[in-house]
Parts: C-alpha cells; sequence; structure tokens
C-alpha cells in the first residue's frame, strides 16, 4: 500500500530530532494573543480618540478581516517550514485555513458584542463561557496547526542534512 509506506515515511522522519517548544509557543502568543487583542482594541482606542459611531463599527468590520489576511500568507509560511512530512503539512494547511476563518467569526462576534452592550465585552456569566469554549476550540487546533515538527538531525557524514528537508511548496 503506496499510502501507508507515506505515511510510516513521515512518522519516521517525524520521530527523528527535536522541536522546538519555545518558537512554537512564542508564534502561537505573537499571533493568537497580541493580534486578536489588537483587533479587539482598535474600535475602543477610536472611541476614546473621538471617534464616530460609524468609525468604530467600519473598524469592527474591517480588523477581523485586515487581520486574516495579514495572518494567511505568515501562517502559510510558517507551516511551509515546520519539519513535518507532506501529508502532516497539507493537514496543518487545512485546519490553519479554517481556524483563521473561526477566528474571523469570533472577532466579528466579540466586537459586534461591544457594540450591542455599550462596551461591555459580555452581557453575563453565559456570554463569558461561550466565549472561552469558542476560543479553547481555536487555540487547540492552532496548536495543531502551527506545530513545528521535530527539526531533523544534522549528521556532517550524510550531505544535505545541514539544510533540513524541503518545505511543502518545493515536493
Amino acid at each position: 500500500m503506496i499510502g501507508y509506506d507515506r505515511l510510516q515515511e513521515d512518522y519516521d522522519r517525524s520521530s527523528r530530532g527535536t522541536v522546538d517548544y519555545r518558537g512554537w509557543l512564542i508564534r502561537l502568543v505573537c499571533w493568537d494573543g497580541i493580534l486578536p487583542a489588537d483587533v479587539l482594541a482598535a474600535p475602543q482606542v477610536a472611541l476614546s480618540l473621538g471617534a464616530d459611531r460609524s468609525t468604530t463599527e467600519f473598524l469592527a468590520i474591517a480588523m477581523p478581516l485586515l487581520a486574516f489576511f495579514i495572518r494567511i500568507p505568515m501562517g502559510f509560511r510558517h507551516i511551509a517550514t515546520n519539519h513535518c512530512g507532506p501529508i502532516l503539512s497539507c493537514c496543518q494547511f487545512v485546519v490553519f485555513f479554517l481556524s483563521a476563518i473561526y477566528l474571523v467569526c469570533i472577532d466579528a462576534l466579540m466586537l459586534f458584542s461591544m457594540e450591542m452592550n455599550n462596551g461591555r465585552l459580555w452581557a453575563n456569566q453565559g456570554d463569558l463561557v461561550a466565549l472561552i469554549i469558542l476560543l479553547s476550540i481555536y487555540f487547540l487546533a492552532m496548536l495543531f496547526a502551527l506545530g513545528p515538527g521535530r527539526s531533523p538531525a544534522i549528521d556532517p557524514a550524510v550531505p544535505g542534512t545541514e539544510t533540513g528537508r524541503p518545505t511543502f511548496i518545493d515536493r
């Protein structure tokens, strides 16, 4: 079975080397913590600077979309340079793209919630629980999608191991 052989080869490749957990977590915090916080803060900052309601509503619509179009190429670049096999990288691309669309929906929901609740993010405790559940689903998906894989072991005796593997796009 060709499919099984390919999966076994990917598994064997991924079981060697080390995982850069620090870089993985920094990437996750920056792209999935700081960027959404900026998206959420933009309408509030505009409002505090004296912007009218139509401007804040425009920002509530435009900022999640802008963040989406910033996040997609950067995420694809991160996934393309990770150390996973081609099948896993393909799955990561799909999960990443669907998760980015999901985050746009969450961002929009949070921003509209702030508009509807006069600047408060949630109206009651149930809204907070729903938000935590939605964000937990997103973060779990992104943990998988941005997983770096194991760095290949560098063996000076084997030519080509100092450069790593070709990216998903090169295959």
